[in-house]
């Protein structure tokens, strides 16, 4: 009884590797189950912040006078926008310095290389403001799903 064949322990192997398979085919979904936690810490796509769509705003000014500035050297600001266009800007502008009590320049007599500079700086400012609030919602997160 002590000396089972080998060909016998490669029958019960088989017969025990087919049943495992068999259970898994069966019972593990086929479809990647997320993580609750790491779904419940992800940020909402679909709504934005106020910092959000001003950063979005800003970078969307940056690229525009980015390009304007290669088309137009040495040109004034003034000159290079249309004046639907200028009027739009100078609004965003001066309601994101109201809401921030920033000081974002105004003046389209300065060449739009500079007002360009100006504004890419400006942004970098609100990405890092951005970042930290993002930062610290997701910290708040954490300490509300650790507390449970």
């Amino acid at each position: 009884m002590n000396k089972i064949a080998q060909k016998d322990i490669n029958n019960i192997w088989i017969s025990i590797e087919s049943g495992i398979l068999y259970a898994a085919k069966h019972n593990i979904p086929f479809r990647r189950i997320p993580n609750s936690t790491k779904k419940a810490l992800s940020t909402n796509k679909k709504t934005k912040s106020p910092s959000q769509k001003d950063t979005i705003s800003i970078s969307k000014i940056c690229q525009e006078l980015k390009k304007l500035a290669k088309e137009n050297k040495d040109q004034k600001a003034i000159l290079a926008l249309s004046s639907e266009r200028a009027l739009k800007i100078r609004l965003l502008l001066y309601k994101i310095n109201a809401r921030y009590k920033t000081n974002i320049d105004l003046d389209e007599t300065a060449s739009i290389e500079e007002w360009a500079q100006n504004i890419k700086s400006w942004l970098y400012i609100f990405n890092k403001k951005w970042a930290l609030a993002l930062e610290k919602e997701k910290n708040e997160r954490i300490k509300e799903f650790t507390d449970r």
